[in-house]
């Protein structure tokens, strides 16, 4: 690639983290030279096949042309990478349009990263020490539901509902939700809320079972606050299959209105007035 380098990462946020580290620390190697050294990121997702050593395909040769068009120090991301991490990601992204680029026949919309947030419980892994964060007042997290032992089949199910539960519960503006990522690190599903709070900053913690039987769906869920562990909200939603993602909408309400504590929860955003992140 000349005078560029391609990397794959596994997981799009890591991609995210490598480019702005490496920014980052050559901006700190190049302070007080008259002419610092810049480089140009551009981030895509998308399937690449593996020949020997290298990656070819069309996802390759857009992070190629994405790159080439960014500006020195920017970090531009594809829409299709920039969906998977806005949610969860500490940092701020600007809409730069879309934009048509040589031998790439769709236009693209493109982002660029602006800068970091505040610290996001995203960046509490297992490998790092556990600092203390100071709880949120209108903050959640939802951690990973129980199975049946015997039950693989359900494991997916019940990643689908927390995803399907953090997606719509994120999309309230007064409403802190952790990322998916963050509670996969702390392992045990069963965590005491008392902990989960210290450890990812958050007022309150939704715990859940799931089992299925036959068509129908049977899940049920509490709400702990996370000073004391009591639980403030149960429930129990039992629907067929077909019928589970109207189920939920219902108990998406019901959350957050405890949560924000209000008799009626903030209407969450339409997607042209959500402000991009």
């Amino acid at each position: 690639m000349g005078d560029a380098v391609l990397a794959e990462f596994a997981s799009p946020m890591n991609a995210v983290h490598c480019a702005v580290g490496m920014r980052d620390a050559l901006a700190a190697a190049e302070q007080g030279r008259d002419r610092p050294l810049l480089m140009r990121f551009g981030l895509h997702l998308a399937d690449v096949l593996v020949d020997g050593d290298d990656l070819i395909g069309d996802g390759v040769n857009l992070a190629a042309r994405i790159q080439q068009a960014a500006e020195p120090g920017a970090i531009d991301l594809s829409a299709a990478l920039f969906e998977q991490i806005r949610r969860t990601s500490p940092y701020v992204f600007d809409d730069r349009g879309e934009q048509r680029f040589r031998n790439i026949a769709e236009p693209v919309r493109v982002y660029r990263l602006r800068g970091e947030m505040r610290r996001h419980p995203y960046q509490i892994t297992h490998t790092q020490a556990t600092p203390r964060l100071s709880r949120r007042p209108q903050s959640l997290a939802v951690m990973p539901f129980e199975v049946p032992a015997s039950g693989e089949d359900q494991h997916f199910l019940a990643e689908g509902i927390a995803e399907e539960l953090i997606f719509e519960l994120g999309r309230f503006r007064k409403l802190f939700v952790t990322s998916r990522l963050a509670t996969r690190a702390l392992g045990d599903a069963q965590a005491d809320p008392r902990s989960v709070g210290e450890r990812l900053g958050v007022r309150y913690v939704l715990t859940g079972a799931i089992r299925q039987f036959g068509g129908r769906v049977r899940l049920s869920l509490s709400l702990a606050e996370t000073e004391g562990g009591s639980v403030v909200w149960s429930d129990r939603l039992s629907q067929p299959f077909d019928a589970l993602v109207d189920g939920l909408d219902e108990l998406v309400s019901k959350f957050a209105s405890t949560v924000l504590a209000s008799r009626r929860a903030t209407s969450p955003p339409s997607a042209a007035s959500s402000p991009s992140r």
